[in-house]
């Protein structure tokens, strides 16, 4: 089988339109799409069948093969679109109205794509969470209604066949094997939970469950095999940190779940299954964040240190996992082979706000889009060496809006060995800008800076290894150190006191007797005055022990011996 060709479809101010080749240099000749600003959604079948768009009046599709009309389909004011897995339907939900008179009618609509009929209408109240779950082959589709999952088979959407009811599901999740999973907040003190079960079987008992505290918000996340969930917690305030507390727990369809353990405090900013549904990465602690990928028994078994990230992305293959670090941090890219675990390449991508790699597994796009940044929009197609290939920039004015690779359900592109060798760019390096320099004052200037400060201490990753040929039994320990320290603050004493040349003076007998009696004086007077202090306590009525009186009862020797002392 022949290896297809990437395609890229975008939509923007400037209409829609689609991409081809690698790089991607040329608009695909037999689709030119709509030259309007009005595109409010697109999407593509997960099978790379179909692709599909809306404008203010109609919904389009199209064949990705040689880009033919399928259906049009008129719907105004379509906000969003997504199709079944293979393709047999399409999902499209409606902007809210505003009227009472239209605020009752079906929003969520269910197309058949090969005939263009409308199959079901449904009305959705909860847009941000619109799009239904679909198992592999379209024959079980799911959705979240009210406080309901409801679960539909075989194309009937009249009426579900089966429903999991509980107090306010605040999120479910349908995985590739059939397995549902779904989250129940806690309140008034109780903790929240998870559960899953396996479908047909929703009405026995969960074959997982896990209840937590501190779990505002929930996000589940299904590897790709179906037999490994990860939950990330949240709380929006929390004792010890205005920001919250995030947890992560892992689940497995076999009943097992634990807290995955993590080596630094601070939130959860990213989750990452494997292709291979053997591992996970996670992104964590405060800044800068440590990376680590964990086996499903959640033992970490590589960390990669920390470093300026907030995301992790495995390509199509697993064979690449890119570290990323966007939003308010500068946009470094790190590229590892996760075999080898080695380190590939690391780029920067400023301001970048959409990332997704190719299906080929070599190459990836990074772009900046609105409504996230309204300027400076466009896109770049980098390989993972860190060579980019394409650069388009919007023109001024304009502004691009989405970005979808047309996926490869099928896995036809094969997994090439990992190369860490730069391949050719075709784009001209642009010049990054110096940092600014700390503020030094005018007579600082000109000068040979001595010292280097670091914002951070970064930490190596785990299979860091040591410098070669560097001679560690040479370097003091900290005992070492301190010895050293106190014998030279000695000598330098002694060379303070001693006339360089000559050696250094010894007290004689009578000196050193004089200082034995000074010191035995100065100990004696110390104990009259605790004497004294103890007859001042008996004198105000306190009781005192039996040692106590013995020291009183010693006065008149001691006074004795400091006389003598004196006299001698």
């Amino acid at each position: 089988m022949a290896t297809p060709i990437p395609t890229l479809a975008f939509r923007g101010s400037q209409g829609v339109w689609m991409m081809k080749g690698s790089p991607l240099t040329a608009q695909t000749e037999s689709f030119r799409g709509d030259s309007r600003a009005v595109c409010r959604a697109m999407s593509f079948s997960l099978n790379g069948k179909y692709f599909a768009w809306s404008d203010d009046e109609k919904i389009h599709i199209v064949e990705t093969s040689n880009c033919k009309k399928v259906q049009t389909i008129e719907r105004p004011k379509t906000a969003g679109l997504s199709f079944s897995p293979l393709g047999t339907y399409l999902v499209s939900v409606d902007v809210a109205s505003q009227s009472k008179a239209d605020k009752d009618k079906p929003n969520l609509i269910i197309w058949n794509v090969a005939t263009g009929e409308l199959i079901k209408g449904f009305n959705h109240k909860r847009l941000g969470e619109w799009k239904p779950e679909w198992s592999p082959d379209d024959k079980i589709m799911t959705r979240l209604h009210n406080n309901d999952v409801e679960f539909y088979e075989k194309g009937s959407f009249e009426t579900p066949i089966a429903r999991i009811h509980a107090t306010k599901i605040s999120q479910y999740s349908l995985s590739n094997n059939n397995h549902v999973a779904f989250c129940i907040p806690g309140s008034k003190g109780q903790p929240s939970n998870v559960r899953v079960f396996k479908y047909p079987n929703i009405n026995g008992c969960p074959v997982a469950n896990k209840s937590f505290f501190k779990a505002d918000k929930t996000s589940l996340h299904w590897n790709k095999s179906g037999n490994g969930l990860l939950v990330i917690t949240s709380t929006e305030t929390s004792a010890s940190s205005y920001y919250g507390e995030t947890g992560l727990h892992y689940l497995s369809v076999k009943g097992e779940g634990c807290l995955v353990p993590r080596a630094k405090d601070g939130p959860v900013y990213h989750v990452e299954w494997s292709p291979n549904s053997m591992e996970f990465c996670v992104v964590y602690g405060f800044m800068p964040a440590k990376a680590t990928i964990y086996n499903l028994k959640c033992d970490p078994v590589f960390d990669f240190g920390t470093g300026p990230r907030n995301a992790a992305y495995y390509n199509p293959q697993g064979n690449i996992l890119c570290l990323a670090g966007f939003g308010n941090l500068q946009g470094n890219l790190e590229f590892w082979d996760v075999k080898q675990k080695k380190l590939i390449n690391t780029s920067k991508a400023m301001d970048t706000t959409y990332f997704c790699w190719c299906p080929d597994g070599e190459h990836f796009i990074t772009a900046t889009m609105a409504p996230r940044l309204r300027v400076g929009n466009g896109y770049k197609l980098w390989h993972y060496s860190g060579s980019i290939l394409a650069q388009v920039d919007t023109p001024s004015g304009q502004e691009l809006w989405e970005s979808l690779w047309l996926p490869d359900m099928d896995r036809k592109y094969p997994e090439k060995a990992v190369s860490y060798k730069k391949a050719t760019s075709t784009v001209a390096a642009v010049k990054e800008a110096k940092p600014v320099a700390a503020y030094r004052p005018p007579h600082a200037r000109n000068q040979v800076s001595s010292t280097s400060t670091k914002l951070h201490d970064y930490e190596p990753p785990s299979n860091m290894k040591k410098i070669p040929g560097l001679d560690t039994s040479a370097i003091p320990t900290k005992n070492q150190k301190k010895k050293g320290n106190q014998k030279q603050k000695a000598q330098n004493q002694t060379q303070q006191f001693n006339i360089p040349g000559l050696a250094p003076v010894q007290p004689s007998d009578a000196e050193k007797e004089e200082q034995d009696k000074e010191k035995r004086k100065k100990n004696l007077k110390k104990k009259l005055t605790q004497i004294n202090k103890l007859k001042e306590q008996l004198k105000n009525g306190k009781k005192l022990d039996n040692g106590q009186l013995e020291k009183i009862s010693k006065y008149d020797e001691i006074l004795k011996l400091v006389k003598d002392l004196e006299v001698s």
